[in-house]
């Protein structure tokens, strides 16, 4: 894998957050925090463990 590869998923990684984030921004406290009952139940759950998948993708510790 070469510099510019790395950089296009870079780039294309943070420009996904981006766009869920939009959506994620117009949910009310309750709707953000509601189990479903599926993988990992909320959308802040799920937000928070693809946070951390990136972090460890990255190299950061988190």
């Amino acid at each position: 894998m070469n510099v510019n590869s790395i950089r296009l998923f870079w780039q294309y990684n943070e420009d996904m957050h981006r766009r869920v984030w939009s959506c994620i921004e117009h949910l009310s406290d309750e709707q953000f925090v509601h189990e479903f009952g599926y993988s990992l139940g909320s959308i802040r759950n799920h937000y928070v463990h693809l946070i951390g998948a990136d972090s460890r993708w990255r190299g950061c510790r988190g």
